[in-house]
């Protein structure tokens, strides 16, 4: 099972993603974010990036489906 976390590049939302990946593996985590660019730099190497935002409707189901 993969964990998605959305807003994943702020304060909240990087702590949950190393959390989860120390819990479960990088493997099994899913970080959503607004700026792919922004999360390759701030998350940890190896995590699955998705660009999603709440605002964009089309966004959000995409990031849902993979």
């Amino acid at each position: 099972m993969k964990y998605a976390v959305t807003a994943a590049t702020g304060r909240f939302g990087r702590v949950a993603v190393e959390q989860l990946v120390d819990l479960v593996g990088k493997d099994q985590v899913v970080a959503i974010v607004r700026n792919v660019a922004k999360g390759r730099e701030l998350l940890p190497a190896g995590i699955e990036i998705r660009q999603g935002d709440y605002v964009v409707r089309q966004s959000s189901l995409g990031f849902c489906l993979g």
